[in-house]
């Protein structure tokens, strides 16, 4: 098949967060898969055309926006797994970045993008036979094509639905027509809303996040209605970035089957961090972005009674006020608590090897699939029970002959460490923990295996269309 996805951002080119990441990952398993898969995104000032690679178009495109035309130049890229980019610059319409500038800036940009990817689809031979809108940004992409090539399906995954592009109600004069009577009503409208009627199927990453979509908490169960366009798939991780066993990044590789290099980054981040060199000691790591929005808060409240137990600590990440509050608490606890700053890609990873424990205390953004991540490493996640994570980790049973991981009630601090009191009794019984690791670790958490749901979906819709 030929698909289209269409995207705020891609990793490695740009990322603010998880649709970067599926954007790169989805598209190179579903290359794999035999299908033909182009992806279109803005070029934005932080992309260096000439060092990528990238190949600038003779001909571009010109969209109309407000009664201005707009002249945007093509640049044209192909990433190591065989995916086609096409890459818009429009210096005055993506002059930010994916997550920067005003609204009105940001909704302007997100029009842009979709009128470009929508002049894209309906000019390419052989045309596209699915179009994939990611996030609120690229949802006003859909009913454009689908005033254009009707027969073209369409889906759009959501991301984060709390972001929906919302527009007053009175300044909609500027858009294309295509998108103004599908844009919902009063402080409703949006592109999200505008997406969602055009799109065939409606994709969120976990059923727990559906019955929040079904009910009043984004305010969309109007628009996604009734008739079963809203469906569930799991985000997967890319085994090029996240296989211990291939890491570049770890000091020593490991496997479910072979655990020794695992022990030795331990022992190696032990070392590094001058803490005390024992293996016999529980290594808790909690990593991310950690602001007060994204689990710092909860850390910050749960972290002296997380202290009294007997373990080490790593933190890797946080915002200023945060690392404050660890260097306040190292300095008492100096053979138990390291932090360190930022939570870069290296730290990360060598933080996730090492630890026998992953702190997770919310879904972070930069990292929303963190407790994949620790499942994949061996290090049992201890994750709030919500969204996504809640699909994914099975909270263990007293005998831990169930589960992947200690789940606790979200934002509860006194839950949070009366998880971590579960952990770490499960650590101290040696040969059912390491039986529970790698059971965690053979777990199918591959982007792959979602691929496979996603053409499935563009299969059932092409034989609908």
């Amino acid at each position: 098949m030929e698909l289209l996805f269409v995207t705020p951002e891609i990793t490695p080119y740009s990322r603010s967060g998880e649709i970067g990441d599926v954007c790169a990952a989805l598209p190179k398993a579903l290359r794999g898969g035999g299908h033909k898969v182009t992806v279109i995104s803005p070029l934005w000032p932080g992309i260096d055309a000439s060092a990528r690679g990238l190949a600038r178009r003779l001909s571009g495109v010109e969209i109309e926006l407000g009664g201005r035309r707009f002249p945007c130049v093509l640049h044209d890229g192909r990433t190591t797994g065989g995916v086609e980019l096409v890459f818009v610059a429009q210096p005055e319409l993506f002059a930010e970045g994916p997550s920067g500038g005003d609204d009105a800036a940001r909704l302007r940009a997100a029009v842009g993008l979709s009128l470009a990817a929508a002049q894209v689809a309906v000019t390419r031979e052989p045309a596209p036979e699915v179009v994939h809108a990611h996030g609120w940004f690229a949802a006003a992409a859909l009913p454009l094509v689908k005033a254009a090539r009707p027969e073209v399906a369409l889906l759009l995954s959501l991301h984060d639905p709390a972001q929906q592009g919302r527009l007053a109600p009175a300044a909609t004069d500027w858009l294309p027509a295509a998108l103004t009577q599908l844009l919902g009503e009063g402080e409703q409208r949006s592109l999200l809303r505008a997406g969602i009627a055009a799109a065939q199927r409606v994709v969120s990453s976990s059923e727990a996040e559906l019955q929040l979509l079904r009910g009043s908490t984004y305010g969309l169960a109007d628009a996604l209605g009734a008739n079963g366009k809203l469906l569930a798939i799991a985000n997967g991780l890319d085994a090029a970035r996240w296989n211990p066993l291939t890491d570049p990044l770890l000091p020593a590789r490991f496997d479910p089957v072979e655990l020794q290099g695992k022990a030795r980054c331990k022992d190696q981040l032990q070392f590094e961090l001058e803490l005390p060199v024992r293996p016999e000691l529980p290594l808790v790591a909690c990593v991310g972005q950690l602001t007060p929005d994204a689990g710092g808060g909860l850390l910050a409240r749960a972290l002296p009674q997380l202290l009294q137990a007997e373990l080490q600590l790593v933190v890797a990440g946080g915002d200023a006020e945060l690392r404050q509050l660890m260097t306040a608490h190292a300095a008492r606890h100096e053979e138990r608590l390291r932090a360190i700053a930022p939570a870069d890609e290296r730290s990360v990873h060598r933080a996730i090897a090492a630890a026998d424990l992953l702190l997770v205390p919310a879904r972070d953004p930069g990292y929303p699939d963190l407790h994949l991540c620790g499942q994949r490493y061996g290090a049992l996640p201890i994750a709030p029970r919500h969204g996504a994570i809640a699909d994914a980790v099975v909270d263990c049973d007293a005998q831990l002959t169930t589960g992947t991981g200690f789940l606790f009630e979200t934002d509860d601090a006194a839950d949070l460490a009366a998880a971590l009191g579960r952990a770490l009794a499960a650590f101290e019984r040696a040969k059912p923990f390491e039986a529970l690791r790698r059971r965690a670790m053979k777990l199918d958490v591959s982007w792959e295996r979602s691929a496979r749901r996603y053409e499935h979906q563009y299969r059932t819709l092409r034989g609908a269309s």
